[in-house]
């Protein structure tokens, strides 16, 4: 009989630890049980496909990269192995690049910013600061109207060099990508190569040309197309209605309207003897110079 009740109260005492484990579990938010170091995805809200991202580092303070036109995350190697011991260091495939998925029919400026919000709803932070580069910098314009109040910075890198002009009529942007859709592969490789300066590294604007000219023709014209049709006067205006602490970091390939950027409330900073990838080209005094700003 004693050896029952004690069977008894041992069968209750493991029911009531195995429920309160659950329990704890259960508590545990949806965004930490996802959590997890290296590459991993989320299903877009959008459409059936999958957004690859990575997470290198821990911590609360999350430091997410968006990458440029017919790019993907790898562009960032640099930043990672810099910035992951003291943030969160997030880096996106959009769709339809890198090892995202390509079978949607939306790649807009406003369909990116989408991925880039799917990935940051899955990831827990108490700090957000987005940098986006080149054709990443108007997807991370479209993306902070739908971030909650944790942005801290934003860091726009080597687009945006003077006053918004008006979009470009239809006319004029067919013009433009008319040699991309003739011969993607040539006209994207000369049109990279015309981004580095003359004395750059010859592997690396081999490398990134070649590269970039592998990407979907389809995917890459609309995207560009997209780019070209922002409105981005309007959304530089409400940047400056929410007050955001927003950062400009070009090369200094080509001059920047800084008394402009003064006047709206935007910190411009520069990086000489570089091309356009200068996360790539100058990445110690691109990691420095983005360490500061992130003070």
């Amino acid at each position: 009989m004693r050896n029952n009740v004690i069977n008894k109260l041992t069968l209750v005492f493991v029911l009531v630890v195995f429920f309160s484990c659950k329990q704890k579990q259960a508590d545990v938010p949806v965004a930490a049980q996802k959590e997890a170091q290296g590459s991993q995805s989320v299903k877009s809200s959008q459409s059936d496909i999958d957004i690859h991202y990575s997470i290198e580092g821990k911590g609360n303070h999350a430091l997410v990269f968006v990458h440029g036109w017919s790019c993907d995350q790898t562009y960032w190697e640099k930043q990672i192995s810099y910035f992951k011991d003291r943030y969160k260091v997030v880096t996106i495939d959009l769709g339809g690049h890198g090892k995202s998925g390509t079978n949607r029919n939306d790649w807009t400026m406003d369909a990116f910013a989408t991925d880039v919000a799917d990935v940051l709803n899955t990831i827990e932070y108490t700090e957000l600061n987005i940098v986006g580069h080149s054709m990443g910098s108007v997807v991370v314009l479209n993306t902070v109207p739908r971030l909650d109040d944790k942005l801290k910075n934003i860091v726009f890198v080597d687009y945006f060099k003077n006053k918004p002009q008006t979009i470009l009529p239809k006319e004029q942007i067919e013009k433009m990508t008319t040699g991309f859709k003739l011969d993607f592969v040539n006209t994207t490789k000369g049109f990279v190569k015309g981004m580095f300066l003359k004395n750059a590294d010859t592997i690396l604007v081999n490398r990134i040309a070649t590269n970039m000219s592998k990407a979907n023709p389809v995917i890459a014209i609309e995207a560009m197309v997209s780019m070209m049709q922002y409105d981005v006067d309007t959304g530089f205006k409400k940047l400056r209605d929410e007050n955001f602490n927003v950062h400009l970091i070009n090369s200094d390939q080509r001059p920047v309207d800084t008394a402009y950027f003064d006047s709206i409330g935007f910190k411009s900073n520069s990086i000489e003897n570089t091309g356009h990838f200068l996360m790539l080209e100058q990445d110690k005094a691109f990691n420095e110079l983005l360490e500061n700003i992130l003070r």
